[in-house]
């Protein structure tokens, strides 16, 4: 019975001192511009001839892109709606290839 109560006053200090360590370790974050995402997702979807998914992806990459570059942003929506529009899988990987070159 006491080695039970030891037990578990050793266990309820390990929680309560945690695995220590250095509290201020940086973490370097990088950022992804719209563009690459987008070009990224696009090239995906050139290969595959399918949508799916992942067209909220490209929708969000596009939208965070006229925020950036309006002029781009806005010729990227327009080719990112006749993409949408299509069902042919050999269309859609012509329609992607094309988008991901002008980026």
């Amino acid at each position: 019975m006491h080695l039970l109560k030891y037990l578990t006053v050793v266990a309820v200090l390990g929680l309560v001192w945690g695995c220590g360590g250095d509290p201020t370790v940086k973490v370097e974050q990088t950022s992804v511009s719209p563009e690459q995402t987008l070009k990224a997702g696009l090239e995906e979807v050139a290969q595959s001839g399918e949508l799916g998914s992942g067209v909220e992806t490209l929708q969000e990459a596009v939208e965070k892109l006229q925020a950036s570059d309006a002029a781009k942003g806005d010729a990227m929506a327009k080719e990112l709606e006749t993409l949408k529009s299509l069902s042919d899988p050999a269309a859609i990987k012509t329609q992607a290839k094309k988008m991901a070159d002008q980026l």
